[in-house]
Parts: C-alpha cells; structure tokens; sequence
C-alpha cells in the first residue's frame, strides 16, 4: 500500500483518505469536497497527486522508438514541449493515456498507475534492436498540481525566480522554496492545470511554501473526490477508472486531443495512404 510523503501534513488540514488503483492512499476531501469544487473553480487548488507513475525514457532512440508506441506525435516534439497520447495495444485497445515531455537528452512519461503494467509490458516487448532505456521513476519523483483560473498567479507568487510563459503541454524549469521543480502545464482537470514534478525531498518544502502564499492568490488544498468532479464536468477520462484496456480512445472523446492521423496514416504502405487522399 502506497501512501503519500505528505501524509502527516494532510492529517494536520483534517484530511479524510480514500483507496485508488493499485493500492494508493489519497487524500479523497478535507471535510467538504463541494466547496473544495467551487474554491477550483473560482480561483485555483492544490491537489497532491503523489500517485502519478513516471517514467524516463533515454537513449539515442528513445524519441523514435516512443513515436511509434503511442497515437500522437512525439518525433516532432522540441525540448521544452509535450503531448497527450495514447498507448495501445495490436486491436487499438486503451494500455495508458500518457502526457509525454521532450528533455535535452530523454523524454518523461507521466501517466497514472493503473497503466503501468499493461503499458510498460507492451513497450518492452517491442524492443529489440532499439537504443533505448526505460526507467522507472515512481516514488522518487512525485507531483504536485495547480488547478484553477488563478493557478499562474498562485505559481508566480511562489516562485523564486520570474515565471516564465508556459503554454498549454509546454514545461520550464522552476525554482519554489529553494527546490529545483519541472512545471509542465497539462490543462488535465480541464482548465487550466500546472503540473510541479518534483523530487521527493521537494515535497514537504514546495507544499509548505505554496500554502503561505499571499491569501489572495492562495491555493485551496482539495482531493480526490472534488478531483473526480472537475474531470466529470470537463469530460476530461480517467484512466482505470472512465478508460481502460476494454475501450478504444475513440470511445472516451479524446480523439481529437489524443490522435495524429496524419502520423497514422504516415505508417500506412504508400497504396494505402493513396487511396486515403482520393
């Protein structure tokens, strides 16, 4: 069972914990998850998503070998940028919905937990003579979100350095509390979402920080359950728990966000591709 660093700094804020896939222990409200919807709403939240599996992929194919395993682009993505994609199997079965972010000399998966298995399982048996190297950052490197219409401004007051413009699935590095964090701005909870990545050292700091911010711009700490409700009114799918394994991502209205055709239909034999454009 897997439970978050942050634990006895929830407990402090009253915190009421909850069971997710596979064996983690979330905060699921701190004692009123409706006004915990509103107050992310209106301004903007704090969620500990501890939870969120990370991988890091290297080597000289890691780019190449990643463009093939999942729907969207990553082959033409620049450092500093990312996409949201899906990983499937042979039938176009959902494996993992991951957000994928191009580094200097590697590429970070950032995906939820319940995909891990299936997903990494398919990665590795695909390959052979590729130069590339999977490894697995869960539990060292954690995650922090900001949601909300006045997230940036609660990013800005606590960072410190001056905040530079992230566009939605672009990331920058920042400095919170003295602590080196990635921020990657994903937009997951359907508006707008900043993901800190951070070490796990950097937890306590970074939270503790943000909730000493200016009270105007300060985050409201919400959980799971007010999480679950924010992603429902932006139809915005839950691996594990709204996708899995038995949907293709035509069925979960990620189509347009989740799919290059462009790229698919780059793969295709060049009769085929023909065809297609007549």
């Amino acid at each position: 069972m897997a439970v978050t660093p942050l634990v006895d700094l929830h407990r402090q804020l009253d915190a009421r914990f909850t069971q997710i896939q596979p064996d983690h222990v979330v905060v699921n409200h701190y004692g009123d998850p409706l006004a915990e919807h509103r107050a992310v709403v209106a301004g903007v939240g704090l969620i500990d998503r501890y939870y969120r599996s990370k991988l890091k992929a290297s080597g000289a194919d890691a780019v190449t070998f990643l463009n093939s395993q999942v729907t969207n682009e990553v082959a033409k993505l620049a450092v500093g940028q990312g996409t949201y994609a899906t990983a499937t199997d042979r039938k176009g079965k959902v494996l993992g919905d991951p957000y994928i972010y191009r580094f200097p000399d590697s590429v970070l998966v950032d995906v939820e937990p319940t995909a891990i298995e299936g997903m990494v399982g398919s990665w590795n048996r695909h390959i052979i003579a590729d130069d590339v190297r999977i490894d697995d950052l869960t539990g060292d490197m954690n995650t922090l979100s900001l949601v909300g219409p006045r997230s940036v401004d609660a990013l800005r007051a606590a960072c410190d350095n001056e905040l530079p413009a992230i566009e939605p699935l672009h990331f920058a590095g920042l400095q919170i509390a003295g602590q080196q964090v990635v921020c990657a701005r994903s937009d997951f909870a359907g508006s707008e979402s900043y993901d800190l990545f951070l070490w796990t050292q950097a937890l306590i700091p970074v939270w503790s920080h943000l909730m000493k911010v200016a009270k105007q711009v300060r985050p409201t700490p919400f959980g799971d359950a007010a999480l679950t409700t924010l992603m429902v009114e932006a139809g915005q799918p839950r691996y594990g728990r709204d996708l899995t394994d038995r949907n293709l991502p035509q069925e979960a209205g990620i189509e347009e966000r989740a799919i290059s055709y462009a790229k698919l239909l780059y793969r295709l034999p060049a009769s085929f591709r023909a065809r297609f454009r007549t």
